[in-house]
């Protein structure tokens, strides 16, 4: 279960640091410039670190709670269902970079980027499938 996990989380990771480290050669060379409509626009900040927040944060904590109502009288979890559970999390959760990535691209401001960062940072470092994780969570939810 932790190598596939694995694969996903720098599968997602790995292609948001490409993307962000693309554009930023690219904007180097002058030739991937934002859209001018979207750049230096107000709410553009807001609507990315709200998304960023939104998907690194609160949406883990829901997709949680409701696999925790779900399963809350279950004697014991399906390994295949923790699994899916896992992998749904990391795939929503990993979409926060993605808009930290776009909100300094289109160069937001220094505080709802900084925001949209912090949400990427705390959604990779909190659901990092790492063995302890994995096993805790094993023992949470009594997979067999």
């Amino acid at each position: 279960m932790r190598e596939r996990l694995l694969r996903t989380y720098w599968a997602m990771t790995g292609s948001a640091g490409v993307l962000f480290v693309a554009l930023w050669i690219l904007g180097k060379l002058g030739l991937a410039a934002p859209p001018s409509a979207l750049a230096g626009s107000p709410w553009i900040g807001r609507a990315f670190f709200l998304a960023a927040a939104l998907a690194g944060i609160a949406a883990p904590l829901a997709l949680r709670t409701a696999f925790v109502a779900r399963h809350r009288t279950s004697e014991a979890v399906p390994e295949a269902e923790l699994e899916r559970f896992e992998r749904l999390t990391l795939l929503v959760a990993l979409t926060a970079p993605f808009f930290a990535v776009a909100a300094a691209w289109l160069g937001t401001s220094r505080l709802f980027l900084a925001g949209a960062a912090l949400s990427a940072f705390y959604a990779l470092y909190y659901l990092y499938p790492s063995e302890r994780r994995i096993r805790h969570e094993r023992r949470i939810f009594r997979v067999r």
